[in-house]
């Protein structure tokens, strides 16, 4: 009989931590697991691996307030224990802050917020607004070729603004695992539609919110 505790974690990965891979945040929790002495399950088989499911992948340069991992602890912990020390042993840019048992199955994942901080010395949020008025066609990337198509229905929202030299976009875009977009796709809108200096900006990518399929905040 299987007594793990099975364990959500939220965290963000900020900073220099954007610029780390999938695999090597895989391996960072991993090793922040076994320096934390925390019991975590391994799966069998002849070569163990620690239980570490993350919720989304997270592009290379983006960063990210709720990131999500699944893992299992093979006795009992209070979730504040976990939590501490976790944060004890990982980097900066790696901050745990919840710890709790699943609520949702990733499997319900359904949309992601983001906010994108493009430096730019006008104001051209009203273009920005204009430029996802649907069809919004692009060259988009599916899992074998390169296909011209309409990403509307895949942006739930979009709002943008201009302040201190910098516009800021707001997108609530579909994140499932057959439906996802990524969020570089508004710039490469941006940057045909409105400005193709965009594309060069030294632009910021926050994901700020996980959410279900319900429009429900992923626990």
């Amino acid at each position: 009989m299987n007594n793990n505790q099975n364990i959500r974690i939220r965290f963000s990965k900020i900073g220099a931590m954007r610029f780390i891979s999938h695999l090597d945040l895989n391996r960072t929790m991993a090793r922040a697991f076994r320096r934390a002495g925390l019991p975590i399950a391994y799966s069998e088989g002849f070569n163990p691996r620690p239980k570490l499911v993350f919720g989304l992948n997270l592009s290379i340069g983006a960063e990210s307030e709720c990131e999500i991992l699944d893992t299992q602890l093979t006795k009992e912990m209070e979730y504040e224990d976990i939590m501490q020390k976790l944060n004890d042993a990982l980097p900066k840019g790696l901050d745990v802050y919840y710890v709790k048992r699943p609520v949702m199955p990733t499997k319900t994942i359904g949309f992601c917020d983001y906010e994108i901080t493009i430096p730019f010395g006008q104001d051209i949020s009203e273009k920005i607004k204009n430029a996802f008025t649907p069809p919004i066609m692009i060259l988009k990337q599916t899992k074998s070729s390169e296909a011209i198509t309409d990403i509307s229905e895949n942006i739930k929202s979009i709002d943008a603004s201009f302040s201190d030299g910098a516009i800021t976009v707001f997108a609530k875009l579909t994140s499932g695992n057959n439906n996802y977009l990524n969020p570089e796709y508004i710039i490469k809108v941006i940057s045909e539609k409105v400005d193709p200096e965009i594309a060069t900006a030294d632009y910021r990518i926050m994901r700020k919110e996980i959410y279900d399929t319900e429009n429900l905040i992923f626990r």
